[in-house]
């Protein structure tokens, strides 16, 4: 039991010590900007209301980019913070490629290529 106590309160000392310098600011947490005093990684918007621009950009661009449904043959989209903005997960469809559009059967003929693990079945 004491040695957990001593190993809970290294990682509280080590948290503490670890942002010595800290800034006031605001942050997004959740749906909402939050502004307060913390570690300047956490707090990165000098203003409410550059949180708020850039919450609103990240709601416009979360909204938009699965919804204009870029998989094609029933692969499902999948949100990512690099470009384009979604990856096409084709797994169990019989298709790949980057929006499931190369249909499988076709896969045979890929010489010289690695054969899509989204087209082997188990």
């Amino acid at each position: 039991m004491r040695l957990l106590l001593f190993v809970l309160l290294l990682a509280v000392v080590a948290v503490a010590l670890a942002c010595e310098h800290k800034q006031p600011g605001c942050k997004i947490e959740g749906s909402s900007c939050v502004c307060g005093e913390g570690c300047p990684g956490h707090y990165r918007y000098a203003t409410k209301t550059h949180c708020h621009r850039a919450l609103a950009k990240s709601r416009n661009k979360s909204r938009d980019i699965c919804h204009r449904r870029p998989c094609q043959n029933g692969g499902t989209c999948v949100q990512r913070s690099q470009e384009p903005g979604y990856k096409c997960i084709c797994d169990g469809t019989g298709f790949f490629g980057d929006r499931c559009e190369k249909d499988c059967t076709l896969a045979s003929n890929l010489e010289g290529k690695r054969f899509p693990y989204e087209c082997v079945m188990i």
